[in-house]
């Protein structure tokens, strides 16, 4: 189980991840879906990492991933 948050700072608790960029969370959460991944569609949620998933899979979501572009 794994959250994805940008800010300058560790997330540990509500506060620090309320402190996050949620404009930029957007951002990625869109990226994601045009690269064929669909994450939960917020900071707040949860990704989930099972045996359900494919090595092509998971191949897949860290090839989206590495191909999110932040300055676009």
């Amino acid at each position: 189980m794994m959250s994805v948050h940008f800010g300058a700072h560790p997330v540990m608790d509500f506060e620090s991840a309320t402190a996050c960029d949620v404009g930029l969370f957007n951002k990625f959460f869109h990226h994601m879906l045009e690269q064929g991944v669909y994450p939960p569609p917020s900071a707040f949620e949860s990704w989930f990492i099972s045996s359900a998933l494919s090595d092509a899979d998971i191949i897949k979501t860290i090839d989206a991933v590495e191909r999110f572009n932040v300055w676009k």
